[in-house]
């Protein structure tokens, strides 16, 4: 008999069951499913005195996000990664661009 054993990596949910026939003494395959955090919102935006601009965030706990930001929202929309951060136990981050030209949006996925 096959052993699993799960490691934590990251803010996923894991997701797991039997197909037909599964559980106590039965035959059948067992899968694991593992569902990506959402995608952290922005909360708050902050314009800083020395012209930068600070993105606050709220996503799932201690997940990795990428956030990237475009200059034109005309498909096909070219974003571009711009900053990875971890967020808190709480899922809460933030990200401050001094690259601030221009009119910019931003959007943020998890993993």
């Amino acid at each position: 008999m096959a052993r699993f054993r799960l490691r934590p990596c990251c803010a996923w949910a894991i997701r797991y069951g039997t197909a037909f026939g599964g559980g106590p003494e039965g035959a059948g395959a067992v899968f694991v499913v593992a569902i990506p955090p959402a995608a952290a919102v922005i909360t708050n935006i902050a314009q800083n005195a020395d012209g930068s601009v600070t993105l606050f965030f709220l996503g799932g706990p201690n997940s990795t996000n990428v956030i990237q930001s475009a200059t034109d929202l005309t498909p096909p929309i070219a974003w571009q990664n711009v900053s990875t951060n971890v967020a808190d136990a709480n899922g809460a981050w933030q990200f401050t661009d001094s690259n601030t030209g221009g009119t910019k949006f931003y959007r943020s996925y998890g993993f």
